[in-house]
């Protein structure tokens, strides 16, 4: 069982994360990963920077999904990690 102040203490982490990679208002941030209890937590994270969260549908091919990044303007992937090697760094 995750409690509020969990997500409220990693959400913070994500926040800080994310800002230290360059992420400001309204900037793009992708999530490329099936559901996971970390969904609320990246989503609270990403809202904490009032940055925009891209969900990007797990089920797209490499080319797809590079499409919808482009096409989004996507700053940072958060990738899931049994998608991890299918993203290039």
């Amino acid at each position: 069982i995750t409690t509020f102040a969990q997500v409220d203490r990693y959400s913070n982490q994500i926040a800080n994360g994310l800002a230290r990679l360059g992420v400001g208002r309204q900037e793009r941030v992708g999530y490329y990963g099936k559901n996971s209890d970390y969904h609320p937590q990246i989503m609270a994270g990403v809202n904490k920077l009032n940055a925009v969260l891209v969900p990007v549908n797990w089920r797209l091919a490499p080319p797809e999904v590079q499409y919808v990044m482009d096409n989004a303007d996507v700053k940072v992937l958060i990738v899931g990690r049994e998608f991890a090697g299918l993203v290039e760094t």
